[in-house]
């Protein structure tokens, strides 16, 4: 298996192949992850087996002092659902995505962003290796942190 951990849909750990829904739970560990500082499926040791065992058979739970709204709890939980058909998203056409109230009382641009299109609402400065530099990574070599930025990516 190859991915970070936490991200890791159910359906791969227990490996009865997957489709698209991986992507939407993921989506959802992300999500959770943004708003309350903590992955929903943490083990203090970074011990993968057992957040591979929370992830298969654990209960979601939200940090209380996260203040989420009823909205972005039942987004989160509907994305992060065991069986990927019954996940939010998970018949294949996302509009239940996109209907979802979590976004309904935004300007969300569902068009623009299938045609890559999206304008990100701040571009950091990141013209030179000096902007760069205020950026902290715990226990990052700097090496890493003074290398130039890759090209094989195209959207470079």
């Amino acid at each position: 298996m190859c991915g970070t951990p936490e991200y890791i849909a159910p359906e791969i750990i227990s490996g009865k192949g997957h489709g698209k829904a991986v992507d939407l739970w993921s989506i959802g560990v992300l999500i959770f992850e943004m708003l309350t500082g903590v992955v929903p499926y943490p083990d203090e040791k970074g011990d993968i087996y057992k957040i591979y065992n929370k992830i298969i058979n654990g209960r979601l739970h939200f940090p209380e002092e996260a203040k989420l709204s009823s909205n972005t709890i039942a987004l989160v939980s509907a994305l992060l659902v065991v069986k990927p058909e019954d996940r939010l998203g998970g018949q294949g056409d996302y509009s239940d995505i996109k209907a979802h109230a979590w976004f309904r009382h935004t300007d969300f641009r569902w068009d623009l962003l299938s045609h890559a299109a999206l304008k990100p609402p701040h571009l950091p400065d990141v013209s030179s290796i000096c902007h760069l530099r205020k950026i902290t990574y715990a226990n990052a070599p700097t090496k890493l942190l003074l290398m130039p930025p890759s090209t094989w990516d195209p959207i470079i």
